[in-house]
């Protein structure tokens, strides 16, 4: 950025959305980079979701990727909970956020719970995890089925789609809506 500035060229840059919560910034930047590269711009990212086309289960893929970066009390705040099963089949829970932050503390990741919940305390095999609306536990946050988050549960996954707009107008509404649910069955990572 400094090298563009110095050069006396300056990026264009446009406010697309605007979000209260990096779970929506999260998943936003994924869907507008897509939006952007079909549209054929050229994005300087060099993020593996933002630097290339990418098909929608790996769109959707790299979003859930994102949202396990979440601090625990980020993700206690937008409703997402932690489904963690046994994939020798001994048990599934979801756990909520606040919870597992009593364990672990507010600053830990889903991927650090995840990284320190790799074997199923019962039988010892591994464990699969799956993000899952979870009820809220701070007062005066309301995300029933992820709704402060921007996304749309169904079929066991949490799901962000641009809707169809023509950029080609460069009209960018900042106040544009682009969360709808899909068909992806949501998986365990």
């Amino acid at each position: 950025m400094a090298t563009f500035i110095h050069a006396g060229t300056m990026p264009v840059f446009l406010i697309l959305q605007v979000h209260r919560t990096r779970a929506q910034c999260l998943v936003a930047e994924t869907t507008w980079a897509q939006r952007l590269l079909t549209s054929k711009a050229q994005l300087l990212n060099t993020s593996p979701d933002q630097s290339r086309i990418l098909t929608r289960p790996s769109v959707r893929r790299m979003q859930r990727v994102g949202l396990f970066a979440l601090t625990l009390d980020e993700a206690d705040r937008v409703g997402l909970g932690l489904q963690v099963r046994c994939r020798g089949g001994c048990q599934a829970i979801t756990v909520q956020p606040s919870s597992l932050a009593r364990r672990f503390g507010e600053r830990m990741t889903f991927r650090g719970v995840r990284q320190s919940l790799k074997r199923c305390h019962a039988c010892g095999d591994a464990n699969g995890f799956r993000l899952q609306p979870a009820a809220v536990s701070k007062p005066g946050w309301k995300a029933p089925e992820g709704s402060t988050l921007g996304l749309r549960y169904r079929d066991g996954g949490w799901f962000h789609r641009a809707e169809p707009y023509d950029l080609a107008h460069h009209e960018l509404a900042a106040n544009k809506q682009c969360a709808s649910h899909s068909e992806d069955h949501g998986e365990y990572v």
